[in-house]
């Protein structure tokens, strides 16, 4: 994208921040490493700039965002909410708010900055979308270099670099994806320069896993499923999760778990949302998963994308398999 463009917009943001009277900050439902991190930057960025902002959230932040003080950082929608500002952070599409989309009705103004392909825009926002970006933490650390820099406390400038280095790891799967690239470690080594301790957010996002979800990951390995030699399945139940006393939470990234099995063109992970409900992770690092996946009114990118179907898990497989098979 454009250099020039992508400062006017990172300075109309800017300026518009500090005249309003109330800003919230938004990512998509069931947040993830990206978008939630990147709020969590980007509110952090903001308050340097003696900016206030809230994080707003449909539901309680998942714990496994505690080692950036996720918890302590959000708040939990509800309808009394007014904003005069919200800016949306992973996401372009008020569909994707759950009911903080609500939020929306009251605001004068609308930010977005994602790096998903562009689906069904907001009405009046400023949008600034990067697909070519890996995550919506590259666009934030690419817009306010040169701000986060200049801030004085090294405490805050380590804060932002473990949340932009959380939205890292986690949309290019710890650096296993092709979206990775020079770009990538270029950012990450700026990071480090600002206080970023690589191991220690290593360790806190991607290998904190605790006995229960262990033996989770156990159970949903022995679930695999091959419908044809391109395409590999798995699955979780709510009664997995409940006979571990775990959470959807604990869920988060088993699709990766599949990466790289040989001869494997497409993986899918469908986990039980509720009764006769799934919803789908799909990758691929040769079919448009995000063309399937919009079959269904789900999306992301064209390697990693995601989708809800209602139905049981066998005719969820089965619909599921026609449209990978007309893809490969």
């Amino acid at each position: 994208m454009n250099s020039i463009k992508r400062a006017e917009y990172a300075e109309n943001l800017k300026q518009h921040a500090i005249s309003a009277t109330s800003i919230a900050l938004l990512t998509h439902k069931n947040p993830d490493g990206d978008g939630l991190a990147a709020a969590l930057a980007l509110k952090k960025i903001f308050s340097a700039f003696g900016i206030k902002s809230d994080i707003i959230l449909e539901n309680e932040c998942p714990q496994r965002y505690d080692f950036i003080n996720g918890s302590e950082n959000t708040l939990v929608f509800n309808k009394s909410m007014k904003y005069e500002m919200a800016i949306l952070l992973d996401c372009h599409e008020r569909s994707r708010l759950g009911s903080c989309s609500q939020i929306l009705e009251n605001t004068s103004e609308i930010y977005t900055i994602d790096h998903h392909q562009e689906r069904i825009l907001i009405e009046h926002a400023h949008n600034w979308l990067n697909s070519n970006a890996t995550s919506a933490g590259e666009i934030i650390w690419n817009m306010f270099e040169k701000e986060i820099r200049k801030i004085d406390s090294e405490e805050d400038k380590k804060y932002i670099a473990s949340a932009l280095y959380t939205t890292i790891l986690n949309d290019t799967d710890n650096f296993a994806n092709n979206n990775t690239n020079g770009k990538t470690f270029r950012m990450c080594a700026g990071l480090t320069e600002i206080g970023l301790n690589p191991g220690d957010i290593q360790k806190k996002f991607i290998c904190g896993k605790t006995v229960s979800e262990m033996k989770l990951i156990a159970k949903v390995l022995s679930t695999i499923d091959q419908p044809s030699k391109e395409i590999i399945y798995i699955d979780s139940t709510l009664e997995m999760l409940n006979s571990l006393g775990l959470t959807q939470e604990s869920t988060a990234k088993m699709a990766k778990l599949l990466k790289g099995t040989k001869g494997v063109e497409v993986i899918v992970y469908f986990r039980e949302a509720a009764e006769n409900t799934y919803r789908l992770s799909l990758r691929s690092d040769s079919v448009d998963v995000n063309r399937i996946a919009g079959n269904y009114g789900g999306g992301g990118h064209t390697r990693a994308a995601g989708c809800e179907i209602r139905g049981n898990l066998l005719e969820v497989k089965s619909m599921i398999f026609e449209n990978i098979k007309e893809q490969l």
